[in-house]
C-alpha cells in the first residue's frame, strides 16, 4: 500500500523551526509544509512501514538576543524559505503484526503488537550559521522506539491503545550562530 499525507501547521512559538529548541524571549513564525509518503509492504512475513517526508518551510520573527555589556537587543528575523532537514523512518513489526491482504486484514482478529523503529533526519536541510533561526540544523538526528498496540473491549466495540515510548538522539552542530562554537542537544 501506497500513502501520501500532506500536512500544512502554521506555529508562533518560542521555540526554533523544528520545535525542538527553545530560544527564550522570542517570538518565531514557521510556516510548514510536510509530504509524507509512506509505503507498508512485508519483511518476513510481518508489516512494515517505511516514511519518507521531504518538509518546506518559512521562517521569521523576532529574538532577544544579549549583548557584550548585559543589555538586551531585540533582531528581527526576516522571512526565509526552504527546504528543513527531512526525515526517513522504518517500523517492522517484531510480534502480532502480519501482514495481510486487505481481505485478510478485515477477518484478522487484532492482538497485542509490537514494532521496531529507526527514523533519523539527515543535515540537509537550509542553513547558514549567519542566521539567527534556520530551517535546518545542520546536526543528525536518530529516533528509536519500540510502539505498541493494545486491543481492548470486544470484537463488536473494539478499542486499541497505542502508545509509542522512544526517543531522539542528535549530534553536534559545530557551526553555530552566534558566539559559541558548538550547540549540543540533550535526547529527547
Amino acid at each position: 500500500t501506497n500513502v501520501i499525507v500532506p500536512t500544512y501547521m502554521d506555529i508562533s512559538s518560542n521555540y526554533n523551526f523544528t520545535q525542538t529548541i527553545q530560544i527564550p524571549d522570542s517570538n518565531i513564525r514557521s510556516q510548514i509544509g510536510v509530504l509524507s509518503y509512506l509505503r507498508f509492504f512485508c519483511i518476513g512475513g510481518q508489516l512494515a512501514e517505511l516514511w519518507l517526508t521531504p518538509i518546506w518551510g518559512t521562517v521569521s520573527g523576532t529574538v532577544n538576543v544579549p549583548t557584550p555589556g548585559g543589555e538586551i537587543r531585540t533582531v528581527n528575523v526576516r522571512p526565509h524559505s526552504g527546504f528543513a532537514d527531512p526525515f526517513l523512518q522504518l517500523r517492522v513489526g517484531l510480534f502480532g503484526s502480519p501482514a495481510l491482504k486487505p481481505a485478510e486484514f478485515v477477518k484478522h482478529p487484532q492482538t497485542f503488537q509490537v514494532y521496531g523503529l529507526f527514523g533519523f533526519g539527515p543535515p540537509l536541510g537550509d542553513y547558514d550559521s549567519a542566521r539567527l533561526i534556520n530551517l535546518g540544523t545542520n546536526r543528525w538526528m536518530f529516533r528509536l522506539g519500540v510502539p505498541i498496540v493494545l486491543p481492548f473491549g470486544n470484537p463488536k466495540n473494539p478499542f486499541w491503545l497505542e502508545a509509542n515510548p522512544n526517543v531522539y538522539l542528535y549530534t553536534n552542530n559545530t557551526d553555530v550562530s552566534g558566539p559559541g562554537t558548538v550547540r549540543s542537544q540533550n535526547p529527547l
